[in-house]
């Protein structure tokens, strides 16, 4: 395709709607058997373009967005999260936890008396280390010295 054809090939092609096209192009085209052939081809394919061109702009129906925002939120997949924000099921949940609280604390309450001392006689009672030794002489013995110290620690 020669240079002044290929130029202004779309002002041919788009009609009367662009500028026009100079003489010197249709001297070419008269002159030139090839560049005639491709452009009746390319007139032929922008006339089949044209035939499919919509003619009017179409708009959806009244309610269609809608009905396509509904049928989303329709198909969506209902997650774990989501049953959570039921009221129903939220409602059952505060009172299942709650009930599920107040049993624990009954027990621990009521399993804390078991729990009590049972014998004097198995507490160990600390005893004062004799007054000269000093307190780190002796790695054993201060290690039984915290150990009385935290068995027999009352509040």
């Amino acid at each position: 395709m020669h240079d002044l054809i290929r130029e202004h090939l779309e002002e041919h092609l788009g009609g009367d709607f662009q500028p026009k096209v100079p003489p010197e192009f249709y001297a070419h085209l008269e002159a030139c058997a090839d560049c005639r052939a491709l452009v009746k081809r390319m007139q032929a394919q922008a006339e089949l373009f044209r035939q499919l061109r919509c003619h009017a702009e179409l708009d959806p129906a009244p309610g269609f967005y809608a009905r396509v925002a509904a049928r989303i939120e329709a198909q969506r997949a209902a997650s774990l999260w989501s049953a959570f924000l039921d009221p129903v099921f939220g409602r059952a949940l505060v009172l299942a936890s709650a009930a599920t609280l107040l049993l624990l604390g009954a027990y621990l309450v009521s399993s804390e008396r078991s729990y009590a001392r049972r014998d004097a006689s198995m507490m160990l009672m600390a005893s004062q280390p004799p007054a000269y030794e000093l307190e780190g002489s002796s790695p054993e013995r201060d290690r039984h010295a915290v150990l009385v110290t935290l068995a027999s620690y009352e509040e």
